[in-house]
């Protein structure tokens, strides 16, 4: 084999490698949701203060960005999750259709901030699952508040923390069979 051809081989190989790796690409939830339901604590019948979690319950999404425009008006349908103690996870914790995709968001952790008898603020961790996109960790609050003059009403909100993506080495390889090409096909120098 000679140098043109070994250039040509490494050039279709980087080549085959660099599509294997546009065919890998991942596509990230962004934005947030804001999703607002009646809120049935449990056991049932519960004051807020003395409640040990929240019962399976119905909402709409209340607006959304990124990935979630479009959504406003959607209906939600929550599962039922404990925060006295905290259990976790609660997989599907709420769920969605809109525009022919399906929104998924399962809870990974969770923190109790603010617990009392007017007032009770949860944040914590989980993933979102959209159709067509990489599911994409992200943070989330609910919150409730018995003043409501219109009943009880929890509102959960829900943003992606997204990061680079790695590209699996495809950056090195690239520059070392750009540095082999050089190297092949430079000119000799005889001494």
């Amino acid at each position: 084999m000679n140098k043109k051809q070994l250039v040509l081989a490494v050039a279709l190989a980087v080549l085959a490698g660099f599509t294997a790796s546009v065919q890998a690409i991942v596509i990230p939830v962004t934005g947030s949701v804001v999703i607002q339901g009646g809120t049935t604590l449990t056991p049932v019948g519960a004051p807020l203060g003395t409640a040990t979690g929240v019962a399976a319950t119905t909402g709409s999404v209340l607006a959304g960005s990124g990935s979630f425009t479009g959504t406003a008006g959607s209906a939600v349908t929550f599962n039922a999750f404990t925060f006295q103690p905290v259990t976790t996870p609660v997989i599907s914790l709420w769920s969605f259709a809109a525009g022919g995709l399906a929104y998924n968001f399962d809870l990974t952790g969770m923190t109790v901030h603010t617990y009392n008898s007017s007032f009770l603020d949860i944040s914590g961790t989980g993933t979102l699952s959209i159709t067509g996109y990489t599911p994409t960790p992200g943070t989330w609050t609910y919150q409730i508040n018995s003043t409501d003059p219109a009943g009880v009403n929890g509102v959960f909100s829900y943003q992606s923390s997204n990061s680079a993506v790695p590209d699996g080495g495809m950056t090195l390889v690239l520059l070392g069979a750009v540095l082999s090409g050089i190297y092949m096909v430079r000119p000799k120098t005889v001494s």
